[in-house]
Parts: structure tokens; C-alpha cells; sequence
């Protein structure tokens, strides 16, 4: 099986959340949890966005 390029992870969060051709919400979350592990910006931000509304 081929590893999907961040573009490809993109794209199909975008149409999951856009035009709804996943007939699955765990598809969607799996493709948005895949990005962000990949990501280490993307994951502080998520994060800080997280702590900020959920203090410690």
C-alpha cells in the first residue's frame, strides 16, 4: 500500500468536509488524526487551541 502525500491527506479532508463523500466520520477523523501526527506545527497549534479552552 502507498503512503498518501500530505496534498492527498489534504484534499480528501477537504472533500470529507466539504462536499461529504465519506460515508464514515471515522474515515474523516482517521485522515485529520493522520495529519496532524504528521505535522509537529499543526499538532502544537491543535493543541494550544485545546489548552486554551481546556486549562490545565
Amino acid at each position: 500500500m502507498k503512503s498518501m502525500s500530505n496534498t492527498e491527506i489534504r484534499v480528501n479532508i477537504l472533500d470529507g468536509i466539504f462536499i461529504g463523500t465519506y460515508k464514515e466520520t471515522g474515515n474523516m477523523v482517521s485522515f485529520i488524526v493522520h495529519y496532524i501526527a504528521h505535522n509537529p506545527d499543526v499538532k502544537k497549534k491543535v493543541l494550544e487551541e485545546i489548552d486554551s479552552i481546556f486549562p490545565r
